[in-house]
Order: structure tokens, then C-alpha cells, then sequence
């Protein structure tokens, strides 16, 4: 018996090792050696953290982590001023090296600012800017010359109503009480002859169910 499982032990290193003789991969390069010339290219320290993922340093206001998957894949997320993410999942490393090279040369505004500058622009008179707030414009006549005003609209400027003027007295003034109520002149409704034909009887509660 110890000879059998002493035979089959051996067998199972003769297999380990011929597989181990055999593995081979076309990675020219180990992750370090990978970031290390990623490091060069975009001239940036990288550093490994204690879970395994990688780092690039002195890069503000930008922030990339780099996760090592399997050989030359790997995934990268990378955010902006903290607000903003982006995500590249299974990618070589010739494109994680594009892609680092490409968003740290970006000048992209971020969402918030982005955001605020839209908001700005919008706010800004579309008509000609400080031409249409033209206070020596009439705004009396339309675009075509004529009056737009009514005569029988009271004027909202009035030269009494000016702060540098003295307050006016306060007039006498009426109350509710002073105003007549007006009598209405309603009516009760009346009935048809044939609604007041309608009458709804109702029978005795009974036990049981209902019939149908």
C-alpha cells in the first residue's frame, strides 16, 4: 500500500514539474517592470499600495489607480477635483498607457465646473447684451415704431411715488362695514315632476346570502 501511494506521489511530481517546464506566456514584462516604464513616460511616480494596486503620484488634480487583473490587463479608474469618474475595465497595456497619457494632458473641465459655466452662459442676454437693457429706450413703442402702451393704464412711475419724495398723508379709507352688500338674486331649484316620481325603497335585511 505505501508503495502504491508512494508511486502515485511521484507520478503527480513528474506531471507538476512537466507542467511548470512547459507553462509559457508571451508577457514580456511583469507588472512592475510595466509601471516602472509607464512611470517614464508620462514622468509621474507610481507606487504599489498594500492590496496590490498601483498608483500615480504627483498628478493633482487628478487621481489614477491602476489594478493589475492577469499578464498585460488591467483595469484603471480615474477621477478629477473628486467630483468626476471615469472607468476603463480589461484594457492592454498599451492602451492603459494611452489612456493615462491622454487624461492627464486633458484640460476638460470637470462636471461642476462645467456645469456652472453652462449655467453662466445661459444667463447672459441672447438680444445683444447691454443694448436691449438700454435705459434711454422707449419702451413706450415696439421694434416697429408703434405704441404699445394703453391709455386707460394707470402709470406705474408716478413722480409721487419717487424715494427722494416726502410720504404722503393717508387718506381716509372705508371699511368692510361701509361697503353695501349686494343682494343675489338666487333661486331655488325646482324639480321636475318626472325626478319627483323617483322614489328608492329599501326592503328588510335579510340572513344569509343574497340571491343573484
Amino acid at each position: 500500500m505505501d508503495k502504491s501511494r508512494q508511486k502515485i506521489k511521484n507520478y503527480i511530481k513528474k506531471l507538476v514539474k512537466e507542467s511548470i517546464e512547459n507553462k509559457y506566456t508571451c508577457v514580456k514584462k511583469s507588472w512592475g517592470e510595466m509601471m516602472e516604464d509607464l512611470s517614464n513616460t508620462i514622468d509621474k511616480p507610481i507606487v504599489m499600495d498594500d492590496a496590490g494596486n498601483f498608483t500615480v503620484c504627483e498628478c493633482e488634480p487628478y487621481h489614477i489607480s491602476i489594478r493589475p487583473i492577469v499578464h498585460d490587463i488591467f483595469d484603471a479608474v480615474a477621477h478629477k477635483d473628486g467630483c468626476d469618474r471615469t472607468k476603463v475595465l480589461y484594457i492592454k497595456y498599451d492602451d492603459l498607457k494611452k489612456f493615462v497619457k491622454d487624461y492627464l494632458n486633458s484640460d476638460a473641465l470637470n462636471y461642476v465646473d462645467d456645469a456652472h459655466n453652462k449655467a453662466v452662459e445661459n444667463s447672459k442676454d441672447k438680444e445683444g447684451g447691454s443694448k436691449s437693457n438700454d435705459v434711454n429706450k422707449d419702451l413706450s413703442v415696439n421694434s416697429d415704431g408703434k405704441s404699445i402702451k394703453s391709455d386707460d393704464a394707470d402709470d406705474m412711475n408716478k413722480e409721487k411715488d419717487n424715494p427722494d419724495e416726502p410720504m404722503s398723508d393717508v387718506e381716509d379709507f372705508k371699511k368692510m362695514v361701509d361697503y353695501p352688500e349686494k343682494k343675489k338674486n338666487y333661486k331655488q331649484p325646482k324639480l321636475s315632476p318626472d325626478l319627483k316620481k323617483l322614489v328608492i325603497k329599501y326592503g328588510k335585511k335579510g340572513r344569509g346570502r343574497p340571491r343573484k
